[in-house]
């Protein structure tokens, strides 16, 4: 009887395995699955200089300030376009929060004077940061209002903000190069 059990579970423990292998196969196939040729530069920036940092953080602020303002002053998507433009949104309002990550890296980083400098100007105030965050935060809400989308509990809302914010700041910092690259396509850009 405990040998028929074990069969049994070893032959459930196959199946599966078997259909994983083949869905993956079929994702390769199509060309949405992870291939050899496809596989990303994961270089360990935190070995670039300081300087060379807080340059890379510079660009980096200046392109998610622009991707933030231009997503806040845009109309909002058509109801067919919702999931995607609120994954999008919220994976760039996670890069904004990481920024205030950032920051505190750059300043830390041993930087030259001119390069903190420079990311600081660009990074701007606190207050002016926190005003970003919160109009994309905002504009999802109003979007999902406007396009009478069912919305999460405001728990699971929470919730999913800190992960992908988390996600966010992990992926910011290794792209910067101060933590290790991690892979996550659909949190950059």
């Amino acid at each position: 009887m405990v040998w028929l059990r074990r069969s049994l579970h070893a032959r459930v423990a196959l199946a599966l395995l078997t259909l994983c292998l083949a869905e993956m196969d079929l994702a390769r196939a199509q060309g949405t699955g992870p291939t050899a040729e496809s596989s990303p530069d994961l270089e360990d920036r935190r070995v670039w200089s300081a300087d060379r940092k807080a340059g890379e953080a510079t660009k980096r602020v200046t392109d998610l300030r622009a991707q933030a303002n231009q997503r806040r002053d845009a109309p909002c998507p058509a109801v067919a376009d919702w999931p995607s433009w609120f994954e999008e949104t919220l994976t760039l309002e996670a890069s904004w929060v990481a920024m205030r990550e950032i920051r505190d890296q750059v300043r830390k980083s041993g930087a030259g004077r001119d390069s903190v400098h420079d990311f600081r100007q660009t990074f701007g105030s606190f207050e002016a940061w926190e005003a970003l965050r919160d109009a994309l935060r905002q504009k999802m809400s109003d979007c999902a209002d406007e396009l009478k989308i069912a919305r999460r509990t405001r728990a699971e809302e929470i919730r999913l903000v800190h992960e992908r914010e988390e996600q966010g700041v992990a992926v910011e910092l290794g792209e910067s190069g101060f933590g290790p690259r991690v892979t996550a396509p659909a949190l950059r850009r």
